[in-house]
């Protein structure tokens, strides 16, 4: 199983303009993040034990939905990248009200605007949750956020899933 180990480090790479995570010494994720989007120019910054812990409760929150493996992996990795954004204003008023008033980082989470889709938290504070998209969504704007972008909403636009018919099916 692919998974972090202690030999995963974050570094910015000033060449390609992004935030990358090394993997090994043939692969590496190369983020969508540039300098101006990050907080933080990670400098060969090993990842940490939270971090592989964030990793392995997004791709067990992510199982709920049958996504495929490669799709499961872009988004965890996805994931890790948001502490090394910086905070944007919460998009809020692109939603609808959903039902969610007890959620918590990893949950599969539904958000609806002129369409729905899902996203999973990736970490929550006071009233804010920061999401990522798992797949394109119309808001109430009439703009797109599109898959695999963070947004952040109070924790009121939300829609909780019952995780009993997430759960996939077996034989």
């Amino acid at each position: 199983m692919f998974g972090p180990t202690e030999r995963w480090f974050w570094r910015y790479s000033p060449e390609k303009d992004r935030l990358m995570l090394e993997i090994s010494e043939d692969a590496q994720f190369c983020s969508p993040f540039g300098k101006a989007q990050l907080r933080i120019l990670p400098d060969y910054q090993a990842l940490s034990v939270v971090e592989a812990d964030k990793f392995w409760h997004i791709d067990s929150g992510l199982l709920q939905l049958e996504l495929p493996f490669e799709f499961r992996l872009e988004c965890c990795l996805m994931a890790l990248c948001e502490p090394y954004l910086k905070v944007s204003g919460h998009k809020s008023w692109y939603f609808q009200e959903g039902n969610a008033s007890q959620v918590k980082a990893h949950d599969v989470v539904m958000l609806r605007g002129l369409s729905s889709q899902y996203a999973i938290v990736v970490s929550t504070m006071d009233d804010i949750v920061s999401c990522l998209m798992l797949g394109d969504i119309d808001t109430l704007a009439g703009k797109v956020v599109p898959r695999l972008q963070f947004v952040r909403v109070l924790k009121n636009r939300v829609f909780c899933l019952d995780s009993a018919q997430l759960l996939r099916h077996t034989a």
